[in-house]
């Protein structure tokens, strides 16, 4: 049955997906620079050597590859001559990760054709395959199989596709997962949706190593910088608007009109997208707003009403200065990480896509998370978190939650040594 599989989509799937990226590549700028990148990432491998182990870690893009940061940083602290290879499947990550000092290089995922990663796992060699969440491919995990390398999905959660679940693509998913030597779930729920499936891998339920990347970041954070004194000397509620889109803005009314709202609210805007296009979109959405960029490289002593960060990578630390977050992603591919301003100890709001983040569950438990499906939903959430006392409680709970979750990084560094030479 898996050869039938394995033929079935090299014959059909991988030459329907290949005809589409051939298109997109036309007429599609990403596209274009993703096929560059590809190429000029996999010329700069290093050659791989048996006398050093080597691990291949592998996330869809930037959120996920912070679930592997604190493993990663943790064998290297563990392990000198451990070789680390991290690869991406989209540009956004490899291009604000590209220089991880923890990673020996680090390149995009070809397109999965059969004689790519073919390729591609004979020149990494690796020891151990590392794959976050869920962006696991037929052909890679098929050659990484044939060249005796263990699969360890790490932080998995499972496909919501119905399509997916049912046949043929359940009988798909089965023998793709069925790959994996070892399955560590994000929780209990993971854990029984991926037994569901009937595997014969190891299945363990743990944690998200990402909480403890991010409690430590919350630990080491730096003092507020100067052009901040505002948010603390004034009276004003301070929102970190995180990785949003343009549909969280409309859906939630993040514009001109939020000063006549809600007077006292400064916003710290975040764009999902930081090209030049979308940034002047926030700069005529929001009067009074100034990047980031320009206070950095300024002599004067400049406080704005609001901020929008055009750099990339930065998120996480931005929330230290809120006294509320909105986390976006919502209103269309799903939210972002609720999981990173609530370990500051703030409340957090979203969109109401939320099926991709168990940490949405998590912080509602508490009453740690609102879902705001409008501008009025928005507005009375803001209103409500005027009350100082209300928002501490609210707070503290989210904080809690984070706190409790972490620990796992220890647990998957020594699930990985076990199959390390």
């Amino acid at each position: 049955m898996m050869w039938m599989i394995h033929l079935l989509y090299n014959l059909l799937a991988v030459p329907l997906l290949a005809s589409a990226y051939g298109v997109l590549i036309l007429v599609n700028t990403k596209v274009r620079e993703r096929f560059r990148m590809v190429r000029r990432s996999h010329e700069a491998l290093p050659a791989s050597s048996s006398a050093v182990p080597t691990l291949w870690f592998h996330a869809a893009s930037m959120g996920e590859f912070e679930q592997a940061k604190p493993v990663i940083e943790r064998l290297k602290n563990l392990r000198e001559n451990v070789r680390i290879i991290v690869s991406f499947s989209s540009p956004s990550g490899y291009r604000s990760q590209h220089s991880y000092p923890y990673a020996d290089a680090v390149i995009y995922l070809p397109f999965d054709a059969s004689w790519s990663m073919r390729k591609l796992v004979r020149r990494v060699s690796p020891d151990v395959f590392v794959c976050l969440r869920y962006d696991l491919w037929w052909n890679l995990a098929w050659h990484l199989r044939r060249n005796g390398t263990p699969i360890l999905l790490l932080n998995a959660t499972s496909t919501r596709s119905g399509a997916l679940r049912r046949f043929p693509g359940r009988s798909f998913m089965t023998h793709l997962l069925g790959m994996c030597s070892t399955i560590v779930t994000a929780n209990e729920v993971e854990t029984e949706r991926f037994r569901a499936f009937g595997l014969t891998s190891e299945i363990i339920t743990g944690s998200d190593t990402r909480y403890d990347r991010i409690r430590s970041a919350v630990a080491s954070a730096a003092p507020h910088e100067g052009w901040f004194h505002g948010a603390d000397n004034d009276e004003s509620l301070v929102l970190v608007a995180g990785s949003v889109w343009h549909e969280d803005a409309v859906r939630c009314g993040i514009d001109g009109s939020i000063a006549d709202r809600h007077p006292d609210l400064r916003l710290i805007i975040v764009p999902h997208e930081v090209d030049e296009r979308s940034l002047r979109e926030w700069e005529e959405r929001i009067r009074g707003i100034m990047r980031v960029s320009t206070m950095r490289t300024s002599t004067a002593d400049i406080a704005p009403r609001h901020i929008l960060v055009d750099t990339m990578g930065e998120l996480l630390s931005f929330y230290r200065y809120a006294h509320v977050a909105y986390v976006g992603g919502g209103f269309g591919s799903g939210v972002h990480s609720v999981a990173e301003p609530a370990a500051y100890g703030i409340p957090v709001a979203c969109g109401p896509l939320t099926r991709n983040s168990p940490d949405v569950e998590r912080l509602r438990s508490v009453n740690g998370c609102e879902i705001v499906a409008s501008m009025h939903d928005f507005d009375a959430w803001i209103q409500a978190m005027t009350d100082e006392e209300n928002r501490r409680r609210v707070g503290a709970a989210n904080a809690a939650v984070i706190a409790a979750a972490a620990g796992a990084t220890e647990s998957a560094v020594a699930m990985i040594e076990r199959y390390l030479p």
